[in-house]
C-alpha cells in the first residue's frame, strides 16, 4: 500500500466522521433538542412564627430552564440503591410534592404540585416535600429529581442531597418528631 492509498483511506475515514458530526449536530439542535435543566435541591426555613415547627421547614427541589425549548415536567422521583446479597438493588419512587408552601398539612398535599407543569424557557418552578426521616433512613434515597415527559430524568446534585440529609437529621433531633409520623 502506498503513500497515496493510504492518504486516500485516511480521507474517507476523515469524511465520513465529518458527516457523521453533521448529521449529529442537526439532529440535537434542530431535530430532538434537550432542554438544560439544572436541579436545586435545600431545606428551605420561614421566617415568622405564624405557622408550627412543621410546616416551617420543608425540602425545596426546584428547577430552572436554560432552553432551547420548553420542558413538561411529570413528576418527583426519587431512588434508591441499597447493597443486598452481594449485588445493589435499585429502587424507584415516586413522591407526592406540593407546590404550595409552607406546608400547613403535610400528610395529604392538596394539589399534588400542579403535575404535570410547563416550564418556558429561562423560567424556574419548585414543589416542596415534608421533613420526613423515611426519605434517608427507611427508604435510604441517594437521589432526587424530577422527570420530564420525554422520559428523561433530571438528578439534583450529590453535594445538595448530602446537605439536606444532614438538615433533616438535624431538624429531626432538635425536635423530636418526624412529619410523617406521631
Amino acid at each position: 500500500m502506498g503513500t497515496a492509498e493510504f492518504a486516500l483511506v485516511i480521507s474517507g475515514i476523515a469524511l465520513t466522521v465529518g458527516i457523521g458530526n453533521l448529521i449529529w449536530n442537526i439532529w440535537s439542535k434542530f431535530i430532538q433538542p434537550k432542554p438544560q435543566i439544572r436541579i436545586g435541591f435545600a431545606v428551605m426555613l420561614v421566617a415568622g412564627d405564624d405557622v408550627g415547627a412543621l410546616a416551617r421547614q420543608a425540602i425545596s427541589i426546584s428547577a430552572t430552564n436554560f432552553g432551547p425549548n420548553d420542558v413538561v415536567i411529570s413528576g418527583v422521583v426519587g431512588l434508591s440503591k441499597r447493597f443486598r446479597w452481594f449485588r445493589f438493588k435499585t429502587q424507584h419512587f415516586v413522591m407526592f410534592a406540593t407546590s404550595v408552601w409552607p406546608l400547613i398539612d403535610q400528610r395529604r398535599p392538596n394539589d399534588f404540585g400542579n403535575l404535570p407543569r410547563r416550564i418556558p424557557v429561562g423560567d424556574s418552578a419548585s414543589w416542596y416535600l415534608p421533613i420526613e426521616n423515611r426519605y434517608f433512613t427507611e427508604n435510604d434515597m441517594t437521589h432526587f429529581g424530577l422527570a420530564d415527559t420525554f422520559g428523561r430524568t433530571h438528578w439534583a446534585k450529590h453535594k445538595h442531597v448530602n446537605s439536606v440529609r444532614e438538615g433533616v437529621m438535624k431538624f429531626i433531633e432538635e425536635n423530636g418528631t418526624d412529619s410523617g409520623r406521631e
